[in-house]
């Protein structure tokens, strides 16, 4: 759950960057430092790494709930076997990113 919830904290940061850049490219643009095409093209990389933050950090969030929901089952119902298979579901999660 730590490297989920840090994983979180680096998506927050990077959505800030990249909205710090767009503002940084719109005031090139406006100072006409850059050409109209340089600044669509840019602008829509710049939109795409936003929809891909979002995205992973939607399904980041739904992971980490359904951790926080298999701890609590563990705590109350299986301890033993609840802890193990969270213990998998943290090493397939890891693997898989």
């Amino acid at each position: 759950m730590d490297r989920l919830e840090a994983e979180q904290k680096r998506l927050e940061r990077k959505q800030n960057e990249n909205i710090n850049a767009e503002s940084e490219l719109a005031g090139l643009r406006i100072r006409g430092q850059i050409s109209d095409e340089a600044y669509l093209r840019q602008r829509g990389l710049l939109l795409a790494e936003r929809k891909w933050i979002a995205e992973r950090a939607k399904k980041g969030q739904e992971e980490l709930e359904h951790l926080k929901s298999l701890s609590c089952i563990a705590a109350t119902r299986y301890p033993r076997r609840c802890r193990h298979y969270i213990c998998l579901l943290n090493g397939l999660i890891h693997r898989y990113q």
